[in-house]
């Protein structure tokens, strides 16, 4: 298997995987919509102000690590996983006028003869 489709798989991957993210992060957005005190309670801790289309929700510093890690995660691997799968595209790379990654300069191309 040439390295151009392990990229290639690679980068889908990420993608796929940042999707789950996103996913995972709207179900945690829409809980926390539901659950969390519209105003401040420091006697619990929460104190950190989420804006939420509007609606100002707060929370302790945990719940808003478990809210930001995924999106960050998400935007990561979407993003990456994206220009991975474009890259590695061989007619984006030809429309960009680059070489293919297959074929590398002093190797033969195509069946070995002999």
């Amino acid at each position: 298997m040439g390295f151009l489709r392990v990229l290639r798989r690679i980068s889908a991957a990420m993608a796929i995987a940042g999707l789950a993210c996103v996913l995972y992060w709207t179900l945690v957005w829409y809980h926390y919509y539901d659950i969390l005190p519209r105003s401040p309670q420091p006697a619990q801790g929460r104190v950190w102000a989420l804006n939420m289309h509007g609606v100002t929700a707060y929370a302790t510093r945990e719940e808003q690590k478990r809210l930001d890690t995924p999106f960050y995660f998400a935007a990561f691997l979407v993003n990456f996983g994206i220009v991975g799968c474009a890259v590695t595209d061989s007619s984006f790379r030809k429309k960009m006028g680059w070489r293919p990654i297959e074929a590398r300069p002093g190797l033969p191309h195509g069946p070995a003869s002999g």
